[in-house]
């Protein structure tokens, strides 16, 4: 992930643990079928957070991963000449790190859309289908064309208060039996993706050996 932090506009930056783990626990709180598996999943494994931030971001206390504010703060070198502040996009950036898991490590991902009902859950690049009643999006390499189609969905899925995503290590080419396929999902989990600074950015978190 390293490779991630040759640009200026944002960075990943490692979190304490500790911290990152209650706010993911607090985060998904089991208020579906699919959160309390996944809950249950990572409750004993190991991983590291990181989190998406300005490439300017000094961090000089514990971050509040609630508060949004952290890509809109009027630094002198966050404007362009005119005294206009730029807007840094973490979901571009996301977009881009998760095409690289799809493409270099053959992960494939799996988005949940709250907001979604049966009729219109249905997007381009993705299998659509409802678990325990929650829509979801199921991508993997085959059927993502570019770091665009990503970012579509990202924006399709993402609300300030709530966005997940999980990358998982097994390939499946169609969802037959949607019970098996979310074990799947959870036997093979290796990053998942939070919403943080009120839809501003994200969490990330990689499961370790």
């Amino acid at each position: 992930m390293e490779k991630f932090n040759t640009g200026n506009d944002v960075k990943m930056m490692n979190i304490d643990l500790s911290h990152g783990r209650k706010y993911i626990r607090d985060y998904l709180d089991g208020r579906n079928g699919f959160q309390n598996k996944l809950i249950e999943t990572i409750r004993n494994r190991r991983f590291n957070c990181k989190v998406i931030v300005p490439g300017n971001y000094h961090m000089t206390h514990q971050i509040n991963l609630n508060c949004g504010g952290v890509f809109s703060q009027n630094h002198k070198e966050n404007q362009h000449e005119s005294g206009v502040v730029k807007v840094v996009d973490s979901s571009l950036w996301l977009s881009c790190f998760i095409k690289e898991l799809l493409n270099e490590d053959h992960l494939s991902c799996l988005f949940d859309d709250v907001m979604a009902n049966g009729s219109e859950f249905m997007h381009g690049h993705s299998h659509g289908f409802i678990y325990h009643d929650v829509a979801y999006h199921f991508v993997s390499q085959s059927t993502i064309d570019s770091e665009k189609d990503l970012l579509s969905l990202i924006y399709a899925t993402k609300l300030s208060w709530h966005f997940l995503c999980v990358l998982f290590d097994a390939e499946i080419d169609c969802i037959e039996d949607i019970d098996r396929f979310i074990s799947e999902v959870l036997d093979n989990f290796q990053v998942l993706i939070l919403g943080i600074f009120d839809g501003e950015s994200y969490l990330v978190m990689c499961a370790g050996d």
